[in-house]
């Protein structure tokens, strides 16, 4: 009788370990069913953050860095200075005859040539630093380099003047 109430006592270990590990096995099945609906989740909401990334464009503070890194590198590249915060007495000339127009062709290559948008506030964020670097490096894309344009706004201005004349 001790071998049968042993046999008893270890089929009814049996059947509730079977029970347990059904349980188990039934939990994680749900586990599995919602880690999947959750990596669902996780990979719409990562494309949505990155569809809006690749929308989203620079702020206000962005912009101004952006026109202030223009007008740094116009002024460079003309080797204009400034005194007392204004513009050198020695350098107005200069300034006057040809910044406007090469911030304008530097503007223009930048559109053209970087991923500057048609105008600051529309160049997107992640686009941002690769036109910062365009711009800091920028030089005029003509023969001469800086006084090939600076000979080049010379010719133009001339041909208006005498248009006008």
């Amino acid at each position: 009788m001790s071998e049968s109430m042993d046999m008893n006592a270890l089929l009814k270990v049996t059947q509730n370990t079977a029970m347990s590990v059904s349980g188990l096995a039934e939990q994680m099945g749900l586990v599995v069913n919602r880690v999947n609906e959750n990596t669902k989740r996780i990979v719409a909401l990562e494309d949505r953050v990155t569809n809006h990334e690749r929308t989203e464009t620079i702020n206000r503070a962005q912009q101004r860095q952006m026109r202030k890194a223009v007008i740094n590198q116009v002024n460079n590249l003309l080797k204009i200075e400034y005194e007392g915060g204004k513009v050198a007495e020695k350098c107005i000339g200069i300034e006057v005859k040809y910044r406007g127009g090469f911030i304008s062709r530097l503007y223009t290559d930048a559109k053209n040539h970087s991923k500057m948008g048609a105008s600051y506030s529309e160049t997107l964020k992640v686009d941002y630093e690769e036109v910062m670097d365009y711009i800091r490096s920028w030089q005029p894309e003509v023969n001469g380099g800086v006084d090939g344009y600076k000979h080049y706004l010379d010719i133009r201005r001339e041909e208006r003047q005498k248009k006008s004349a």
